[in-house]
């Protein structure tokens, strides 16, 4: 019953404030040109403001937060959390994690001259020692090393 009312809730709260949001007569800071579709239910324009989010590069930002991002895209934690959790099946943590690995490996292949700790550095991990760890576990082979095999 309480994640029923829950749910309901925040559909609630996002109607409410797509209102307002039309309203203000703002613009938003997002281009819904370079933005995919993505089907969730009950989301209304997250998909864009996150797809958009990401195209930036915005998760390489040291000590991100999900409140940090949430304050970013005009809503609240809980409603992105839920997001997250229900399109890509893992936590805040673990999806901005992998976003930055995915990163982390683009630079590898394209900037060879660029040392380890320096791509940890520009992919957002505050820790060279935990961006090894975690590169380690998701790729099966360390930075360095899947850099001479890539």
């Amino acid at each position: 019953y309480l994640y029923c009312s829950y749910m309901n809730y925040l559909l609630f709260y996002e109607q409410v404030e797509e209102v307002l949001e039309s309203e203000m007569e703002t613009q938003d800071s997002f281009s819904e040109e370079a933005v995919p579709e993505i089907a969730v239910s009950g989301y209304g324009d997250m998909p864009k403001k996150l797809a958009a989010w990401i195209e930036t590069n915005g998760y390489v930002r040291p000590g991100l937060t999900i409140q940090d991002l949430s304050e970013l895209l005009n809503t609240n934690r809980t409603y992105l959390s839920g997001y997250i959790k229900s399109t890509y099946r893992m936590s805040f943590r673990d999806w901005v994690t992998g976003l930055r690995l995915e990163y982390a490996k683009r630079l590898l292949t394209d900037f060879p001259d660029r040392t380890v700790g320096e791509i940890s550095e520009a992919s957002g991990f505050l820790s060279l020692s935990y961006f090894t760890k975690v590169f380690t576990e998701k790729s099966g082979s360390s930075p360095a090393r899947w850099r001479r095999l890539g």
